[in-house]
């Protein structure tokens, strides 16, 4: 009972390579037809999305799901149907938030942020922790005040680097460093509405992305609240 009552609005899921971490939400953000961004680092990655052979549908089976660039700064998820397209999302990046004047986020219900932790050899962005927040709050708007669901926040990446400045900014990253320590998997925070999720690759990863991790997600999705 006391677990129905999380409303979590950020739930980090960190693990190695190829164990269905950007797999098992798209699916459950498309089973569910939640309406959803798909936040990239930089541009130049949420532009790849839109490359018709980098769709990231298309490893779900989902060819009837096109990434097309709309604007200079944002890409138009759509589902086909018997008329037509339908948009169930869109794309953006963070460096470009800021630049769109305007924008507002209160149509989506969840930000998915899919590789938050770069490789070493990428580059920084300045002050990147507090640029993530910001990014919340624009794309967010008055829904609480309004009373309605937090946007829900889906976080994504590969435990290369767990001294991340979004983890830093989210004052997780203690938490995160006695997980990994620990060995343990999850770790729910229900008074800072945060989900903490270490997948560990104890099984083959393509076997992983259909069992354990996509369990793990619909037990997530059952113990928050719309």
């Amino acid at each position: 009972k006391e677990a129905n009552r999380i409303n979590a609005a950020f739930i980090v899921i960190l693990g190695t390579r190829q164990i269905g971490k950007t797999y098992g939400t798209l699916k459950l953000m498309t089973d569910e037809k939640r309406n959803f961004i798909l936040m990239r680092r930089t541009q130049t990655e949420a532009d790849f999305i839109t490359n018709g052979t980098l769709n990231p549908f298309l490893a779900l089976g989902r060819t009837d799901i096109k990434v097309k660039k709309e604007s200079q700064y944002i890409g138009k998820i759509q589902a086909e149907t018997e008329s037509g397209y339908d948009p169930i999302g869109i794309t953006l990046s963070l460096t470009c938030v800021s630049k769109i004047r305007g924008f507002s986020g209160v149509a989506f219900t969840d930000l998915v942020y899919d590789e938050f932790i770069p490789e070493s050899h990428v580059n920084r962005i300045r002050n990147e922790g507090d640029a993530f927040l910001n990014a919340v709050v624009t794309i967010s708007g008055n829904r609480e005040i309004e009373g309605k669901p937090p946007l829900r926040c889906w976080l994504l990446a590969n435990s290369n680097n767990i001294g991340s400045p979004i983890l830093k900014a989210l004052n997780i990253t203690d938490k995160v460093e006695s997980m990994d320590k620990s060995g343990q998997e999850l770790s729910i925070l229900p008074d800072r509405g945060i989900i903490i999720v270490l997948a560990k690759a104890r099984e083959l990863a393509d076997k992983r992305k259909k069992t354990s991790l996509m369990k793990m997600l619909l037990y997530l999705r059952r113990l928050i609240k719309d």
